[in-house]
This record gives structure tokens, sequence and C-alpha cells, in this order.
């Protein structure tokens, strides 16, 4: 996995909620990537009951702002949702 990310210029997160945070994967990638510097980003979670949903987000966000992101957007869909097209474009936009 490419961890160096100054060759693009907007970068894309996403994790399932897992314990109030996201995957352990995510919080490693999150720790080690670089090249963030000034750039645009977006999060998305997936989540079963909603309970930790905000933190997880909070956390992604704060982790990259931490290393220079200048924007970041972001949107949970509950996993009952994910078959539903229409509802997940409401949550993007």
């Amino acid at each position: 996995t490419n961890i160096d990310l100054t060759e693009y210029d907007l970068v894309c997160f996403g994790t399932p909620v897992w314990a109030f945070g996201p995957a352990p994967a995510m919080n490693t990638y999150l720790d080690i990537c670089f090249g963030l510097q000034g750039k645009d980003a977006v999060i998305f979670s997936t989540y079963g009951s909603g309970a930790g949903k905000e933190r997880c987000m909070d956390y992604m966000e704060k982790a990259i702002k931490v290393k220079g992101a200048i924007s970041v957007r972001r949107f949970s869909v509950q996993q009952l949702r994910i078959g539903d097209k229409e509802h997940i474009l409401s949550q993007i936009g």
C-alpha cells in the first residue's frame, strides 16, 4: 500500500466503525501515511447501531488534519442501508 499521498489532490479514507473507532488497519494507515499537507480529504464509515459513529469520524478527521489536510468532508452509511443507492448518494451530497 502506498503511504505517500503527495501525488493526489483528493484522498478518501473509509472504515467500518470498530469498537467506537476506526478499524485497526485504518488506525495504522493513518499513523504511517504522509503527504496530506494542503490536501482535500473525504472520510466515510459504515456502522451497525450507530454507537460510536461520531467518535470514529472525529478521530479520523483529527488525525488527517494533524497531518495537514485543509478540508475534510465526511459521511456515514448504516450497514442496513448499504444497498440503498439513493440514500448513499444523499449522504455523500
